[in-house]
């Protein structure tokens, strides 16, 4: 039950954090293209803006590795060798609700009042 309880969690964290990062980096953009490059008081707003997006980018990288992981404890699915991690996760999300359950099932996860 642990195992799921941190599968529901991470997953749960990752639509809010899914959520949250897209009207950041649409603010990000809107901020950068309304800058005026000949500004010298506006010099820094595009320089920051990106290593806010790299920020971004870190933390969602960080999260689909988290998931990767809870993936493989709790249902077995690995990355395949010639597979990126966001390709893992499309693949993994495209997996019907009875696999993943009898996966987890078989790897001793328990469903115990969940309804798939």
């Amino acid at each position: 039950m642990k195992q799921w309880d941190a599968f529901t969690a991470l997953t749960n964290e990752i639509h809010e954090a899914m959520a949250q990062m897209g009207p950041i980096a649409h603010g990000l953009a809107v901020l950068v293209a309304n800058t005026d490059p000949t500004d010298p008081a506006q010099v820094a707003i595009p320089i920051n803006a990106m290593r806010a997006g790299v920020e971004l980018k870190k933390r969602a990288e960080e999260l689909l590795e988290r998931f990767e992981v809870m993936a493989k404890i709790c249902t077995g699915e690995k990355r395949r060798p010639d597979e990126s991690l966001m390709e893992f996760v499309e693949r993994f999300c495209t997996m019907e609700d009875a696999e993943i359950s009898g996966a987890m099932a078989k790897n001793g996860v328990r469903l115990v009042g969940r309804y798939r």
